[in-house]
């Protein structure tokens, strides 16, 4: 008996199987998100905690888990057939013209994306996935949406768009001069936006990810290319439900990991697909395409709490208001910008102000630029000044939350983790920034050893990271220290 995969737009129907074939499939299909042990189905024994993509009422799966099932029947032996029924929209080829040089890594990624046609890429922040995804426009000519997930990045990406790429009307614009900024008000221009109250769809369209049925219809019928940046970012169900009703023939995922702290990477793959490409931090900083990063922990005193503390109560004293190490975020960030532009890292506003108010009271002493404090409440035109000023070495010490994932600051020398508390994968998102080549070939990481409940999980989970790539240079605490 032959079992046929029937691939049908984004789902696969499956012909031919048993009981068995089905239990095979389900347990490729699955997943525990954590917290499942949570749930009361799952305490009164009603559920066993595993998530299922595969409808065996149905004998349907998710197309991105296509691979996943050829290689579960490979490896059981038994015979299948893969009969691919899509059909897809024809479209008339954009007019771009473009000057791009991509890194031999670059355009491994783009022809493994081109090949797929379906697959999540990836590669280390500072790799340059969003020009990958640029190029892949510019290589397929066909009309694309990009989405993003923060406002930052919805203008960041519409800037690199138009700067990159030419179409001939660009040539036409009264801002055709300023092209290398990728600034743009020409009715014309070919590439618009969908989110920040706006929802200017053009052959190409950077959206903002929310909900698939707060979504203009268009966005999942009128392209040939969907990419989604930071894929491990959005919400694995989200992600999914977008791409359930995405009829491009292109759908590609850019990552710097695709793991997630609550489970839910097949859902992930089940969306774009496999991982079909991956590059590591390390072997970028062996070619010296990304910066040497040596790595320091600023020690405090442990904070003892009760049982009774929650993590709210946890952070607040141990982070937020603690004196000592405040403290020492101020000595270092001060000691660090007489070499280069120092970033601070923080996660609640308070904790922000506490620091940029510590840092100005000393840098007026010495007569030096101010520090600046910025966050998601102020205005874009603000952040995007102040942003610039960071770049330009205008600006000494940038503290802010902000930095997660998207805005680049390749100029930057130190980068301190004030924030604590950060998983394993949050702080790969933070930490590459950082490592952008710049004027800088080493560049300095600043961690915080939290001795607490808690907080000090977390910073072993970071440290953990550390120690996994060769190329990172870690001081001997850090060298010696047990995370497991």
């Amino acid at each position: 008996m032959v079992v046929k995969l029937i691939l049908e737009e984004n789902l696969v129907v499956v012909l031919g199987g048993n009981p068995k074939i089905d239990n095979y499939i389900d347990q490729a299909t699955r997943f525990k998100a954590s917290g499942y042990e949570h749930a009361d189905t799952y305490k009164k024994g009603e559920w066993d905690g595993f998530t299922r993509l595969y409808n065996i009422a149905e004998k349907t799966f998710p197309l991105g888990l296509l691979e996943t099932v050829e290689m579960i029947l490979i490896l059981k032996d038994i015979p299948y057939e893969t009969i691919d029924n899509r059909v897809y929209r024809q479209f008339s080829l954009l007019p771009i013209t473009h000057e791009i040089e991509l890194r031999d890594y670059q355009q491994d990624a783009l022809t493994k994306a081109i090949e797929k046609q379906r697959c999540l890429l990836q590669l280390p922040t500072g790799a340059g996935k969003t020009l990958v995804g640029i190029c892949l426009t510019a290589e397929l000519k066909l009309p694309t949406v990009f989405y993003v997930h923060k406002k930052e990045l919805l203008y960041q990406t519409m800037r690199s768009y138009r700067k990159l790429l030419t179409f001939p009307q660009c040539k036409e614009c009264p801002k055709y001069h300023k092209k290398k900024t990728g600034d743009c008000d020409y009715k014309k221009c070919p590439i618009g936006i969908v989110g920040d109250g706006q929802a200017d769809i053009k052959p190409i369209t950077i959206a903002m990810i929310q909900s698939a049925g707060r979504l203009p219809k268009a966005l999942f019928s009128d392209f040939g290319i969907a990419i989604f940046d930071e894929v491990h970012h959005l919400a694995a169900q989200t992600v999914f439900d977008i791409a359930k009703d995405t009829k491009s023939k292109y759908l590609i995922g850019l990552s710097a990991t695709v793991r997630r702290e609550d489970g839910k990477e097949l859902m992930l793959q089940a969306g774009a697909g496999p991982i079909s490409y991956n590059l590591s931090i390390s072997e970028l900083i062996r070619r010296k395409f990304l910066a040497k990063p040596h790595i320091h922990a600023i020690p405090v005193a442990p904070v003892l709490f009760s049982n009774r503390d929650n993590y709210h109560t946890v952070y607040e004293r141990a982070i937020v208001y603690n004196t000592e190490r405040n403290d020492n975020i101020v000595l270092k960030a001060l000691e660090l910008c007489d070499t280069g532009p120092v970033y601070i890292h923080v996660k609640r506003i308070d904790h922000g102000q506490i620091l940029v108010n510590l840092i100005n009271n000393r840098l007026l002493v010495k007569g030096l630029t101010k520090a600046i404090f910025i966050d998601g409440s102020d205005k874009t035109e603000y952040r995007n000044q102040v942003l610039d000023k960071f770049r330009h070495n205008e600006l000494p010490i940038l503290i802010s939350t902000l930095l997660g994932e998207g805005v680049d600051l390749p100029n930057m020398y130190g980068l301190i983790l004030a924030s604590g508390g950060l998983s394993r994968t949050q702080t790969i998102q933070v930490f590459g920034r950082l490592l952008r080549m710049s004027e800088h070939e080493i560049v300095i990481f600043i961690d915080v050893a939290d001795r607490c409940k808690y907080l000090y999980d977390h910073f072993l989970a970071r440290v953990n990271f550390y120690q996994s790539e060769p190329e990172f240079e870690l001081e001997d605490y850090l060298k010696k220290l047990k995370t497991e």
